[in-house]
């Protein structure tokens, strides 16, 4: 097999031509993950408790990774929800990684809509290489 071509780790930055107007690309506020374990294995532990994979949701917002938790129950919170982030809140507290946490609720009523668990993107690609690393 040849080797693979990273494209992010042969420039520092770089001017782009895109509709007729330079975009500059800062590369280095772009962390890039080949794998995301830490993605695969909440996915996987979801498969494993029969929980449907699509009620974990991961988002990538600047230099924040969002994990979107969605509740089902119209009125309190689901045990499949409930189980998805205590495993969320056991594997980052295990390894000292700071988050916040963020309930959504329905507008006009107190039905709880989603749970957003924040971490900051250095914290969480650190995260990711612990778990590559197997430092469980």
């Amino acid at each position: 097999m040849g080797k693979e071509f990273h494209f992010y780790d042969k420039i520092k930055s770089s001017k782009w031509l895109f509709l007729g107007v330079y975009v500059e690309l800062n590369v280095r506020r772009f962390i890039m993950i080949k794998t995301d374990y830490y993605q695969n294995l909440l996915k996987r532990t979801c498969m494993r408790n029969n929980i449907s994979p699509r009620r974990v949701r991961f988002e990538n917002i600047e230099d924040l990774v969002v994990i979107h938790v969605k509740n089902q129950l119209k009125e309190g919170v689901d045990l499949e929800s409930f189980k998805i982030l205590n495993f969320i809140l056991q594997t980052v507290v295990h390894f000292d990684i700071k988050f916040n946490e963020q309930l959504y609720y329905y507008p006009g009523g107190n039905r709880l809509d989603r749970v957003a668990v924040t971490i900051e993107k250095d914290d969480y690609v650190l995260l990711i290489k612990k778990i590559e690393e197997g430092d469980v």
